[in-house]
């Protein structure tokens, strides 16, 4: 892939385009509005009573606890969630730091990586637990070369790695079998028994193993989770496209926010995708490291672990297909670390691998302009309103007021914004809270009228007026109830419809008044 800058040159080097990268991002941060995922997170460290209460709340979640554990000491020194942003920056940061210092491409490539749509924005500028696991993923790559030397340290990362989400577990996963292939195919040292220094990663990968059975228990949901049983086991030739078409669209740079929620359905389109891109490219890479039988083996369970799990529980959205290309990190990183078979590459191969640096390039620049646009798109136009709506509630003095929430999905996004805690009764289950229960509670009738109907039995409960926060699209009041429906402020403009909020007041005495606007302008 070319080579690296000289090694006294490389921390300087790295502390200069991690630098670089730092700005951008405290930047891009700044000008991002919090919404429900990465609120809801917030909440279920900020409102946990402690440890054990917040791994039975994330039975719920099908996240691992690492990222929560991380956010529960800032919930008890700050109830502002700008915390959680400065303590994602680090995360980022960090990551890029260890791949720009450590990883094996040329100096642009180095340069260019970090400014990628995935680095620079799903994973530096969304504070979620993906950035994680890029960050361990890079630790555990950076310590692939010579790791029998010290496989705990590696063993270690992993096991960290498998408590960050789901899609880095199937990672660490790959990367341990990947190394047992590497040690299979290793000599052991001259007069070695089999029980001693040979012997001796396998109580790294042991380590490894035990973070993935920690997952396992961890994350197992609740008897009443609400999709518990939502599994796809059985043969569907749509299904079969949209994964297909998941794996060819990773590598495309995603151009701009409003692409930014994945669209499935179209079978022939994605057939077609996978034919001409999808396949050929899968071909190419297994083709340039048949050599390198580690390596491999770690890329084709990454990328089979994914595909897997897109095809019978959640199809997922680009932060999730973005683990497709970290495992291509890892394949790029091992195959400069691991073993390698003595057989000497053909003709075409060797073509292959000249080839391969200035692809990997052009790509990287690609995703670079990517990364720009979203940037740009971030800086332009509300993420999500939610901020906006709470400070519009707490200035007009509406904070003490009984609250409803029409879906806890995305007002919860509201309620983590107030300047103290406070908690609304939300339409699904018909219960206080703050953070959502995914349980079968919640699955109730959620129409609108149903929301009116719970507005004006909680105002006949409270003895006052109801704060109704309403998402997506204005509230459908019928006829009969307008009079007791007073339309207050809309917050519209967000990148997408269901990070807008409407808010209404219902009270039996109230007649209907103009809504007041307050759109992208405010």
């Amino acid at each position: 892939m070319g080579k690296r800058k000289a090694a006294g040159e490389a921390p300087r080097f790295a502390l200069l385009v991690t630098g670089a990268y730092g700005l951008a991002l405290a930047v891009l941060l700044a000008h991002h509005e919090l919404w429900a995922d990465e609120i809801q997170a917030w909440l279920l460290a900020r409102d946990s009573g402690g440890v054990p209460e917040l791994l039975a709340n994330l039975r719920y979640e099908g996240h691992p606890p690492l990222w929560h554990l991380l956010l529960m000491p800032l919930t008890r020194m700050t109830n502002d969630p700008s915390a959680m942003q400065a303590l994602h920056w680090a995360i980022a940061v960090s990551a890029v730091y260890v791949i720009v210092r450590h990883a094996p491409f040329t100096a642009l490539q180095r340069a260019l990586l970090p400014f990628g749509y995935y680095p620079l924005y799903e994973y530096g500028a969304i504070s979620r637990n993906y950035a994680l696991g890029l960050l361990c993923a890079a630790a555990a790559c950076s310590l692939l070369r010579g790791w029998r030397r010290a496989p705990w340290r590696l063993g270690a990362v992993l096991f960290l790695m498998s408590l960050t989400s789901l899609h880095a577990c199937i990672l660490a996963i790959g990367i341990a079998l990947g190394l047992a292939v590497d040690w299979a195919f290793a000599r052991r040292p001259a007069g070695d028994s089999g029980v001693g220094r040979g012997w001796r990663p396998l109580g790294g990968l042991a380590l490894a193993a035990a973070g993935v059975v920690l997952f396992v228990v961890l994350v197992n949901p609740a008897a009443d989770h609400g999709t518990r049983e939502n599994w796809r086991l059985t043969f569907d030739i749509g299904l079969l496209a949209s994964t297909t078409a998941v794996y060819a669209n990773a590598f495309l740079p995603p151009m701009g926010i409003p692409s930014f929620w994945f669209s499935y359905g179209q079978v022939v389109v994605f057939f077609v995708e996978g034919i001409l891109f999808a396949f050929p490219v899968l071909a190419l890479i297994i083709a340039l490291n048949l050599r390198r039988p580690a390596a491999l083996c770690m890329y084709l369970l990454c990328v089979g672990g994914l595909l897997a799990f897109f095809y019978v529980k959640f199809m997922g959205h680009p932060r999730h297909h973005g683990f497709l290309l970290i495992a291509l990190l890892i394949l790029v990183w091992g195959r400069a670390s691991l073993a390698s078979t003595p057989a000497a590459p053909g003709a075409l191969a060797k073509a292959a691998e000249r080839a391969a640096g200035p692809l990997l390039t052009l790509w990287l620049a690609a995703h670079a302009v990517s990364g720009a646009w979203a940037a740009v798109d971030e800086v332009r136009r509300p993420f999500s309103n939610a901020e906006r709506t709470a400070r519009f509630i707490e200035d007009q003095g509406l904070i003490d007021l009984p609250m409803l929430g029409t879906y806890d999905g995305r007002v919860n996004a509201v309620v983590g914004q107030f300047r103290r805690k406070r908690a609304v009764r939300y339409v699904q289950g018909n219960r206080d809270g703050t953070f959502v229960r995914w349980d079968k509670a919640r699955l109730t009738d959620s129409s609108d009228a149903a929301a009116l109907a719970l507005a004006e039995s909680l105002a006949k409960e409270a003895g006052r007026p109801v704060l109704v926060i309403h998402v997506y699209r204005p509230l459908r009041v019928p006829e009969a109830m307008r009079p007791h429906v007073r339309p207050l402020a809309s917050f519209t403009g967000a990148m997408s419809s269901d990070r807008d909020f409407y808010l209404y007041l219902y009270d039996a005495a109230a007649q209907a008044r103009p809504i007041h606007q307050v759109g992208v302008d405010g």
